[in-house]
């Protein structure tokens, strides 16, 4: 984002998502079931796509820590959401999982020894409703999209998107931005976010969702702190008891969110 704006970087991450996927939507094109085809864009606007930008954007203004805290809402906006419309049942057990979850990954990020936690509130709303949408695909997928193939579900979704998010880059200074200092590191960074961390990992979580269910599934997102610290840790960095406090809290909040009925 030193050289692009952010909703550009959402752009190229839609634009090579789409890129990867194609291929496999027009060699098995025929066992695409039309009447899906809507629920598939409708994950993929409300899992990727509009998130896509909102998380961008929101990423200028605050600080890595709160966003990570933040996108910890997202399998309590799945339990709200299917409980609402989708008839999920509510189970005690479910929600006291997911609290203790999201406590657990707050401490881990509150207590690291990276940067500062800081926010803006309008910025962080943002990301509030990025995790509602999170909350709204994932009910999506677990209600409509059983017994899809992921990769092929998950094509479609980026093969309707990512002509739209390329029509709309090419009609910026996304040209011109391309001849400034540092240019293809960064299309080269937003190329490898959208090949890895938005088609690769959207296939796997997605296929994780179908096998285990719209809540469990969500309750990733409480390990992506433990990665941070594993990466960490590679690089030097100690870890303290309050991390494996907080370790164990993700772990038996996972649990009951597992055991819950």
């Amino acid at each position: 984002m030193l050289v692009f704006s952010s909703a550009q970087v959402a752009a190229i991450r839609l634009t090579t998502a789409c890129l990867v996927l194609l291929p496999f939507v027009l060699i098995r094109l025929k066992e695409v079931e039309r009447k899906k085809v809507i629920y598939m864009l409708l994950m993929g606007l409300s899992g990727s796509g509009i998130p896509a930008f909102l998380f961008t954007e929101a990423e200028t203004q605050v600080s890595s820590s709160v966003a990570g805290i933040l996108n910890g809402l997202t399998p309590l906006f799945v339990l709200l959401i299917g409980i609402a419309f989708f008839r999920m049942k509510f189970s005690l057990l479910k929600m006291a999982g997911i609290l203790l979850g999201f406590a657990g990954c707050a401490a881990l990020i509150l207590f690291s020894k990276g940067e500062e936690a800081s926010t803006d509130a309008y910025y962080a709303m943002l990301i509030v409703v990025a995790t509602f949408l999170y909350g709204l695909s994932n009910n999506i997928i677990s209600k409509f999209l059983q017994g899809c193939n992921p990769i092929l579900m998950t094509g479609v979704a980026m093969a309707l998107m990512g002509p739209f998010a390329f029509a709309w880059l090419i009609t910026t200074d996304f040209t011109t931005r391309l001849h400034e200092a540092h240019a293809m590191p960064a299309l080269a960074s937003s190329m490898a976010l959208g090949a890895i961390g938005t088609s690769i990992a959207l296939v796997t979580y997605n296929y994780l969702i179908q096998t285990t269910g719209a809540l469990f599934g969500s309750t990733v997102t409480y390990f992506m702190p433990l990665v941070a610290i594993a990466w960490g840790m590679a690089d030097g960095e100690t870890i303290g008891a309050m991390d494996f406090v907080a370790l164990a809290a993700i772990l038996f909040g996972v649990y009951l969110v597992r055991r819950g009925k």
